[in-house]
């Protein structure tokens, strides 16, 4: 069983067409869980519309506003996770975008992949947290592709997803990923210094199991002006931003310490991990040449080289 977290919040203009993509899945074993936080523009009257199609397959949870998109999706993994059944799974969904026909069996494809990579490396699937994404499409308001990669556009190397990457950046986009019971069962609280919820996720997953990734967009991503978990800018984008405000990147990576600080509080890790958020956290308070050593043995790297000369100049 496939369960999805749909979470809201005055989505009316697009939730139809992302409804729809998900009934028109080809893998049908799922349930769908939508997790409202106040709409007052019709999206809750779209959604019971879709009951007599949906019937049993969809479940609208009614609980305290939440606030923002990252604290909705955190509170519905933990509601959801109590009905979990081992073998089950977890997909997270955005109201605004749109699922490829195949954006599931894709997903689970890779999930079982995998798992058998975490059982060559000496891991029990059963108790291990992992996650898996994907790439999706970039689109407009009226689905024109703007980009067929969104990985491609931000510049992230898909092929580094260790806990000491996830520290310095996510490449994790929770509309495309599935995780198992394992990591939603590690979901128990909503953290204070959570920076967004597929991050949080990417961070216990590769620290205390394993993360992959699928190189096929799954969906597309809508981008407009009032999407609810969007803050991203395409790769050029970001790297002009940081050239006109050079004296604030050190501190676009500090203020990330408070999330690392929370996973140690909170979580039982690896020594080798321990090591590497404790490197990680210590950036803010060691000397010039104490950073570049950690950032060195500690592999705390972004991804590419611009990034990463850019890193070592300025931190």
């Amino acid at each position: 069983m496939i369960h999805i977290i749909l979470c809201t919040y005055n989505g009316a203009n697009y939730i139809k067409r992302q409804l729809d993509s998900i009934l028109a899945q080809r893998y049908s074993d799922w349930v769908l869980h939508v997790y409202d936080d106040g709409s007052c523009d019709g999206t809750l009257d779209i959604i019971k519309s879709y009951s007599p199609r949906l019937g049993a397959k969809m479940r609208l949870h009614k609980g305290q506003m939440m606030g923002d998109a990252k604290s909705n999706f955190i509170g519905g993994i933990m509601d959801a996770a109590r009905i979990m059944r081992q073998g089950d799974y977890m997909m997270l969904c955005d109201q605004d975008d749109v699922w490829l026909l195949d954006k599931i069996q894709v997903t689970l494809d890779g999930m079982n992949k995998l798992e058998w990579l975490a059982y060559e490396d000496g891991m029990e699937k059963e108790t291990t947290p992992l996650l898996i994404c994907t790439d999706s499409a970039l689109v407009d308001e009226n689905e024109n592709v703007i980009c067929p990669s969104f990985m491609e556009d931000m510049g992230f190397d898909t092929s580094k997803l260790e806990f000491s990457h996830f520290l310095m950046e996510n490449k994790v986009q929770g509309s495309t990923c599935m995780f198992n019971k394992a990591l939603a069962d590690k979901i128990t609280f909503i953290p204070e210094h959570m920076d967004m919820h597929d991050w949080w996720l990417a961070l216990i997953a590769s620290a205390m199991g394993q993360v992959g990734y699928i190189n096929q967009a799954t969906m597309l991503y809508r981008q407009h002006s009032d999407a609810v978990t969007s803050d991203k800018m395409g790769f050029w984008k970001d790297l002009g931003w940081k050239m006109g405000n050079l004296s604030k990147q050190k501190y676009i990576v500090y203020d990330k310490i408070p999330q690392a600080q929370e996973l140690l509080a909170h979580y039982q890790l690896s020594d080798e991990a321990v090591r590497t958020a404790e490197a990680f956290i210590a950036l803010s308070s060691v000397g010039w040449f104490a950073r570049r050593k950690y950032i060195m043995d500690y592999n705390l790297w972004k991804s590419g080289l611009i990034k990463n000369i850019g890193l070592l100049i300025l931190i």
